[in-house]
Order: structure tokens, then sequence, then C-alpha cells
């Protein structure tokens, strides 16, 4: 499957799976995801490079990927 990118304008979600989806998702977000166990739902924010953050997600693990709701 091919990434699809969109405009979100109001509540929405988004899908991140695969073998490096974890590792990927600490480098990105505010939020310790390997730490996150099935079962919670937690804030986590995407930061751009100043530091400033660009986004807030709810971030839900899966067996096999993560949920991330706005």
């Amino acid at each position: 499957m091919s990434p699809r990118y969109c405009w979100l304008t109001g509540s929405g979600c988004g899908e991140v799976g695969g073998a490096d989806a974890t590792d990927f998702l600490n480098g990105q977000l505010s939020q310790a995801m390997d730490r996150v166990g099935e079962g919670r739902a937690p804030l986590a924010a995407w930061h751009d490079p100043r530091g400033r953050a660009r986004a807030i997600f709810r971030v839900v693990r899966l067996a096999d990927r993560w949920l991330l709701g706005t």
C-alpha cells in the first residue's frame, strides 16, 4: 500500500504500520511510544525543528499498527 496524504479539517485518524513504526514514531513524537501499551491512548505532540508543537494527536497502539487521531 502506498502512503496517502491529506489535510484534516476536523477530526480525523491516521494509521502508521510496519516493522519500524514504533521506532519511527519515537523519533517524531513527544511521547515514548515504546512505553505505550495497548488499551491506553495518551496525547503526543509533533514538533518542528524549533521545538514548537505543530500537531497534537491521541495515539492508540494496536497489535500491528498505530492510530493517530485528532
